[in-house]
């Protein structure tokens, strides 16, 4: 029987220079790997973006349409003839006849403005028909309002802005009024 040897240049394993091209071609694979992962992080990042943008934009147009819609609303007066201004003259609520107004590159910064003139629509009534002109407006409990705003009051015939010198919530079954000359701004004459 005859010994069979293995030739001495019979190889068992990798060579130096296979190894070094494995590993080379690991190390391309894995960059490659992380730049597609930076790439697809990036790209969400920006499209996230883009949808916080868009809902945003969507916000504000949703927000403003609704402003303007409502823009020359005076509740159940048919005209803002019928009312009668009893705050102090310079203050943006002179003309009534203008429900929208705006300006160009005067405001904050030099941006522009908007200004609508309306009435809020709410569901606050006079409980108690005031003594004089002058008297405090006795109105519906938890009416959510305060010292300084602004308010119109109307018999849908006539209406009176004016604006609140002093507010007492739940003065006796009732939210009291007051609406006094003041030093606020813009104040009632």
């Amino acid at each position: 029987m005859k010994k069979s040897c293995k030739s001495i240049n019979q190889q068992s394993g990798l060579s130096l220079i296979e190894l070094m091209i494995a590993i080379t071609l690991g190390l391309l694979i894995t960059a490659g790997m992380i730049t597609l992962f930076t790439n697809s992080k990036q790209s969400y990042r920006v499209q996230e973006n883009l949808s916080r943008l868009q809902e945003n934009g969507h916000f504000a147009m949703n927000f403003l349409t609704q402003d303007i819609r409502m823009a020359d609303y005076w509740g159940c007066l048919t005209s803002s003839v019928a009312i009668t201004n009893n705050l102090n003259a310079g203050s943006v609520f002179d003309d009534f006849a203008n429900a929208v107004s705006g300006t160009d590159n005067t405001g904050l910064n030099g941006s522009d403005t908007i200004t609508l003139k309306m009435a809020a629509p709410s569901e606050i009534y006079v409980k108690q028909v005031p003594a004089t002109v002058s008297a405090d407006l006795k109105v519906t409990i938890d009416s959510n309002l305060a010292e300084d705003d602004i308010i119109l009051v109307s018999d849908c015939e006539v209406g009176n802005i004016t604006q609140i010198t002093n507010f007492n919530p739940n003065a006796g079954g009732f939210d009291n009024i007051a609406h006094n000359t003041g030093n606020t701004n813009p104040g009632n004459s």
